[in-house]
């Protein structure tokens, strides 16, 4: 599992509103806000790198939500730009406001890393003002770690130092947040490869395994419990 469980024993309040509704049937909504891999339904052929909309992680996310709470009514608003940095996302903070969610997920990091590169603090300091400026306007966030290809290459080798920083400033935050990369990289050691979740080993676009894995994650922070998911992401 990933170490979200530790965040979460921090802050068992900032979700109870979201959770309390949803066995009533409060239709409620949860914007995924970030780049490529959370964006949907800006190109009829992009789905993050999922091979249909289904697979995508926010869809995945929300059946298993579904099916462990049959009366709830949650929506999904996707806000994902692809090629954006956290630093870019800061001057898109209205969108997701104009929204109102219940939760708002927010995934940036993939192009801190490589396409429009930030180091490990400048990225901090951007999700910083990021969440706190959410949290002014009392948005609840959930933070996904950045993601990346296998970081025993090159161009991803920052990653862990970026994760590390995110979970750090959640940890001061006291906000959730969901470690799919340490869970990629625990897997690895145990013998798995990078590639069989991602597009390819230099890729950072999770394939559907990956989403498979990133929803199953999510649902199981924003639920605050497990769900066993079978085949789905393993």
């Amino acid at each position: 599992m990933a170490d979200f469980h530790v965040s979460m024993k921090r802050e068992p309040s900032i979700l109870e509103p979201f959770r309390r509704q949803l066995p009533v049937g409060t239709a409620q909504r949860i914007t995924f806000f970030g780049d490529s891999i959370s964006e949907l339904d800006r190109s009829p052929a992009w789905f993050g790198g999922a091979s249909l909309r289904a697979a995508h992680y926010g869809e995945s996310c929300v059946r298993l939500i579904r099916r462990m709470v049959p009366a709830s009514l949650v929506q999904t608003v996707y806000l994902g730009r692809g090629g954006e940095n956290t630093r870019d996302g800061l001057l898109r903070l209205g969108q997701v406001q104009e929204v109102a969610p219940a939760v708002a997920v927010v995934a940036f990091g993939a192009n801190d890393l490589d396409h429009r590169p930030l180091s490990a603090a400048e990225s901090a300091v951007a999700l910083r003002q990021l969440l706190e400026e959410l949290l002014a306007h009392e948005v609840p966030a959930v933070v996904m770690a950045a993601a990346s290809g296998d970081p025993s290459l090159a161009r991803w080798a920052g990653a862990g130092e970026l994760v590390a920083t995110q979970a750090e400033l959640c940890a001061t935050l006291n906000l959730p947040f969901v470690n799919t990369w340490q869970e990629l990289y625990w897997r690895k050691i145990a013998g798995d490869t990078w590639s069989r979740y991602c597009a390819g080993p230099d890729d950072c676009h999770p394939n559907d395994r990956g989403h498979a894995l990133w929803g199953h994650l999510l649902a199981e922070c924003l639920l605050g419990q497990e769900i066993d998911t079978g085949q789905e992401g393993q």
